[in-house]
């Protein structure tokens, strides 16, 4: 159950990230509306090229910089009361593809 939700959301965001590549910026911000059962998208933003992520660690490399992409964080089965917990996500699309998988 848990990995059919998590599929689910997986290929709503991509069909509509794919959607937003010919579209104006606002289909990013539109996946935070999204309702889907048992996910909440807590946040979805378009990211501008040239971001770099800091290291995770002393010593570490960072990561950059980094294409346009719009980036959707969310939770699945998230539940109140003496424990909360969920399982959480983000997923990163590219805002325009090359057509390469490897550039």
């Amino acid at each position: 159950m848990r990995y059919s939700k998590i599929l689910t959301v997986v290929l709503v965001a991509c069909s509509i990230a794919a959607q937003a590549q010919s579209e104006s910026s606002n289909r990013c911000a539109d996946l935070k509306s999204a309702k889907i059962a048992g996910v909440e998208i807590t946040n979805s933003e378009l990211v501008p090229s040239g971001k770099t992520i800091a290291p995770a660690y002393p010593g570490a490399s960072g990561i950059g910089p980094l294409p346009a992409h719009c980036r959707i964080d969310g939770m699945i089965n998230r539940r109140k009361g003496t424990w909360n917990t969920a399982s959480g996500f983000q997923l990163l699309f590219r805002s325009q593809m090359s057509g390469t998988a490897t550039s």
